[in-house]
This record gives C-alpha cells, sequence and structure tokens, in this order.
C-alpha cells in the first residue's frame, strides 16, 4: 500500500494535500498551539523527507561503488555534499 502522494500543506490543525481543497490527511492534536503547529509540521513534511531518504540512499550507494572502482573523489564528495545539503532543508522544515 502506498501513502497519499504530497506535497502536503498544513491548514490550522489539519494536514491536507497541496491543491485547493485537498484531501485532508491528518488532524494534529498537542499539549498546546505550538506543539500542535509543530506535530503538524512534520506530519506535512513527511513525504519530501521519504523522498530525500529515498534519493540520498541512492546516491550514497552510488558514491560508495564510485569510491570503490574510481581515483576520482572530487565528484563523489561533491555528490554526497549535494545530499547533505537535501536533507539538512528537508529536516528544516520539519523542524
Amino acid at each position: 500500500m502506498e501513502h497519499t502522494k504530497g506535497g502536503w500543506v498544513v491548514r490550522g490543525c489539519l494536514v491536507r494535500t497541496v491543491k485547493e481543497g485537498g484531501l485532508v490527511i491528518a488532524q494534529c492534536y498537542g499539549s498546546g498551539r505550538a506543539e500542535l503547529e509543530a506535530n503538524a509540521k512534520l506530519m506535512a513534511a513527511a513525504p519530501k523527507l521519504l523522498d530525500v531518504l529515498k534519493q540520498s540512499r541512492r546516491v550514497l550507494q552510488g558514491a560508495i561503488a564510485t569510491i570503490i572502482n574510481s581515483p576520482s573523489y572530487s565528484t563523489i564528495f561533491h555528490s554526497m555534499q549535494n545530499q547533505i545539503d537535501n536533507i539538512e532543508q528537508a529536516i528544516a522544515e520539519a523542524e
């Protein structure tokens, strides 16, 4: 089974699909407004976090294979740094 495709956005205490009047994915709860908003933001970021992690896995697996088979390290490290930047951005959106 697959999850509802992203993007997801926060609308009050609801997480919805991006399109106007989108499907409700989740209703968030918390012990206060700040916690409720943090929970909603984390849930809305889930599809992007999953995509970034899958992409990172592919890049890092490829980098390992390249390291093993090639003396060209600068390309590998540049690719890894780009993935770290993508991970950092996804984490920032979730926090």
